[in-house]
């Protein structure tokens, strides 16, 4: 899966540095629209201010897509 998610990012000019690919792994998972806290709650030892950082840079390159800008913030994988 690993790979997988690399192409992923490369496809969107997104470096797969080790953080993104978890953090995009553990966005894979969710069947469902997400939130920002349910990303949280998944990945507890990593820092908040990568991860916002992280879904900020998938979204503006086009990854995902954020639903509403609204609290919680939700978003899904294309």
């Amino acid at each position: 899966m690993s790979e997988n998610v690399e192409i992923l990012l490369q496809a969107r000019d997104i470096k797969p540095t080790a953080m993104r690919i978890l953090i995009l792994k553990n966005m894979l998972d969710f069947s469902r629209a997400f939130s920002l806290a349910d990303l949280e709650a998944a990945l507890a030892t990593v820092d908040k201010s990568t991860i916002f950082r992280t879904i900020t840079l998938f979204h503006e390159k086009q990854l995902i897509q954020i639903l509403g800008l609204q609290q919680p913030m939700q978003m899904q994988h294309e």
